[in-house]
C-alpha cells in the first residue's frame, strides 16, 4: 500500500476512534455480546456506504467542495439551509463531547480537574486546527498504532482481577428499547465525515503524480479499523473487571495508578486527535463553502465548543445522544439525498433506501428518548 493511500486510512481511522469507544462497554454490557456484535459489523458496513457515497460526491466536483457547496448544489434551498446548520451543529457539540470526556480522563488518571483541566485539553488540541494537511495523515497514523498498542496492552494486563463482569450473550429481559439503544451511539462512533474531504484532497494530489491509490479500499480499511479496534477495546474494559459505567471510567477506579494512567492515555490521545481534525473542517467549510471571513471561520471552531461546556452542556448522555441520534443521523439522511440526486441512474438506489430506515430510526429514537426519557 502506498503512502498516501496508508495515511488516508489513518487520517479515517483515527478520526472515527474518538469519544465513542467509552461508550460502547456499557452498550455492550447492556445489549449482549452478540446483538452488539452485530451491529457492530451492520454499522461498519453502513459507514462504508456512506462513505463511498459521500466521496462521490466530492470527486464528482471539479474544484474542492465540502458539505455546504453539496447541500446548495443537489438539496432545495430550504433543506440545504437545515443540512447546513444540522452539519455544523454535529461537529461543534461532537468537540463538546471531547471537553466533556477530556475533564473526566485528565482528572481519572492524573488528579487535574475542573477548569484547569479543560483548558489544557482545549489549549492542546486547538493548537493543531493550524496544521498543514500533509501533516496530519502523519499524526493521525501514529495516535491510531498508539491506541492500538494500549489497547492490546491493557487487555493481556486485565484478568488479574476476581471482580469480573456478569457478561450476557444476549439480553435477560427482552425490551424493544435495547434494540433502538445502539442507534445513537454507534452512529457517533463510526462518524468520521469531516475525514473524507481530507482523503480526497490526498488522492487528487497522487493522482496528480501518477501515485494514485483505490479511494474505496482506503475508505474500507479506514472503518474496518476502528470496529476491530472497538471490540478488543470493549473485551479489554470487561477483562479489566469492575462495574461497567456509561462513560467507562466510573467503574474502574479500582485499578492501580499505573493502568488508569495508561487508560487516561488512551483516551487522551483518542479524543485529542479527533478534535483537532474536527476543528480543521469546520474551519474549511466556514472559509472555503460559506465564505464567511478567514476569522469568524476559525474563531467558530476554537471558542464555540468552549462557550457550549460552561453555558452547560455537561451532560455526557444527553449530548452524546444529541450529537449521534440527531445530528449524525439527520446528516447522513441529507448527504443519502444528495447521492440520489446527483447519481439518479445509479444502481445502489436499494442500498440508498436502507440507508435512510437506518438513519430515520435513530432521529426518531433519540427525539422521543429526550422528549419523554425512555
Amino acid at each position: 500500500m502506498h503512502k498516501p493511500a496508508i495515511l488516508s486510512v489513518g487520517l479515517l481511522a483515527g478520526t472515527i476512534i474518538g469519544a465513542g469507544i467509552f461508550s460502547l462497554p456499557y452498550l455492550f454490557f447492556r445489549v449482549g455480546l452478540v446483538p452488539s456484535v452485530l451491529y457492530l459489523l451492520m454499522f461498519s458496513g453502513i459507514y462504508i456506504a456512506f462513505y463511498f457515497m459521500y466521496s462521490s460526491l466530492l470527486l464528482k466536483e471539479s474544484e474542492p467542495h465540502d458539505f455546504f457547496r453539496l447541500a446548495r448544489k443537489y438539496l432545495s434551498k430550504p433543506f440545504s439551509k437545515l443540512a447546513s446548520f444540522l452539519a455544523i451543529g454535529e461537529l461543534l457539540f461532537a468537540l463538546v463531547i471531547y471537553l466533556i470526556l477530556a475533564e473526566r480522563f485528565l482528572n481519572f488518571s492524573f488528579g487535574i480537574n475542573g477548569i484547569s483541566a479543560v483548558f489544557l485539553f482545549w489549549i492542546l488540541s486547538s493548537v493543531f486546527i493550524f496544521v498543514r494537511l500533509n501533516w496530519l495523515g502523519v499524526i493521525e497514523v501514529l495516535s491510531t498504532l498508539s491506541v492500538i498498542t494500549l489497547i492490546i496492552f491493557i487487555f493481556f494486563i486485565g484478568g488479574t482481577t476476581t471482580n469480573i463482569p456478569n457478561i450476557s450473550l444476549f439480553p435477560h429481559i427482552f425490551d424493544w428499547k435495547l434494540l433502538l439503544l445502539p442507534f445513537g451511539p454507534l452512529l457517533f462512533s463510526f462518524s468520521g465525515r469531516s475525514a473524507i474531504s481530507k482523503i480526497v484532497e490526498e488522492y487528487r494530489k497522487a493522482k496528480d503524480t501518477n501515485s494514485r491509490f483505490s479511494i474505496k479500499k482506503s475508505l474500507v480499511w479506514g472503518t474496518v479499523i476502528p470496529a476491530i479496534v472497538y471490540l478488543f477495546f470493549v473485551f479489554s474494559v470487561f477483562r479489566l473487571g469492575g462495574n461497567i459505567s456509561a462513560d467507562t471510567l466510573s467503574g474502574l477506579t479500582f485499578l492501580s495508578p499505573f493502568v488508569c494512567g495508561l487508560l487516561g492515555l488512551l483516551g487522551l490521545i483518542a479524543l485529542w486527535d479527533s478534535y483537532f481534525i474536527i476543528g480543521i473542517n469546520i474551519k474549511d467549510i466556514l472559509v472555503w463553502d460559506a465564505l464567511w471571513p478567514r476569522w469568524i471561520g476559525i474563531s467558530i471552531p476554537l471558542f464555540l465548543p468552549l462557550a457550549l461546556y460552561f453555558l452547560g452542556f455537561k451532560d455526557l448522555l444527553l449530548v452524546l445522544g444529541l450529537v449521534g441520534g440527531v445530528f449524525t443521523a439527520c446528516a447522513g439522511i441529507f448527504v443519502t439525498r444528495m447521492w440520489q440526486n446527483a447519481f439518479p441512474l445509479h444502481g445502489f438506489k436499494n442500498l440508498s433506501h436502507a440507508l435512510y430506515i437506518v438513519f430515520s430510526i435513530a432521529v426518531i429514537y433519540e427525539v422521543l428518548n429526550i422528549a419523554f426519557s425512555l
